[in-house]
């Protein structure tokens, strides 16, 4: 089945940077990927596709299931979802506040001791982008943070070399516990997956 699915037409449209784009994937990511894996970004999608589909139980993706029908199931979406957590989520309401601004914005006008940080996959594109704002925005988390703080990003880079130089000493991470996690991802579009103590 893999030969037919990647023929030279499946190939020409991952490979073109408008599609890419229509699915979500920004030019940094796009280069991050080129520069990283052997077979560039046709080798890269194939590979972690093989491993959605092959290795993933399709059954708790919920991530793929809203891909492919444009919706969730009873059993197969997110926890926030389910209707067990329904009144849990009800009673604590007023602990969700909203913010439309970037990281470092918000951390300038709300400065406070922040335990959590989750920062999805947005450093690639400040990598590519906006390297200076990169090194605003950890010096920010580093100033907002104590020791123990703990952050949790990903990337399509399979390393942490997008993370300022001067930055990275001042973080410990662990590989032991997210490489084993990685390997369970659902999106299956990522290169790695990092957590991070502040020291």
């Amino acid at each position: 089945m893999e030969p037919t699915l990647w023929n030279s037409i499946s190939c020409w449209l991952v490979k073109h940077p408008l599609v890419l784009a229509m699915l979500g994937v920004p030019r940094p990511q796009i280069k991050l990927i080129e520069k990283k894996h052997p077979d560039g970004v046709v080798g890269y999608v194939r590979d972690n596709l093989k491993r959605v589909f092959t290795e993933v139980k399709m059954s708790e993706n919920y991530f793929w299931r809203v891909y492919l029908t444009g919706s969730y199931s009873r059993s197969c979406c997110p926890n926030y979802l389910r209707p067990e957590n329904l009144e849990h989520l009800q009673t604590h309401s007023d602990r969700i506040n909203p913010h439309t601004s970037t990281l470092a914005d918000f951390l300038k006008t709300q400065p406070s001791r922040y335990s959590h940080f989750i920062l999805l996959d947005h450093q690639d594109w400040l990598a590519w982008h906006n390297p200076q704002g990169l090194k605003e925005e950890w010096q920010l988390i580093l100033e907002n943070s104590q020791p123990g703080t703990k952050i949790l990003m990903r990337s399509a880079s399979t390393d942490i070399n997008f993370i300022p130089k001067s930055i990275q000493a001042s973080l410990q991470f662990f590989p032991q516990l997210t490489l084993p996690l990685h390997q369970l991802d659902r999106v299956g579009t990522y290169g790695s997956l990092h957590l991070a103590e502040v020291i």
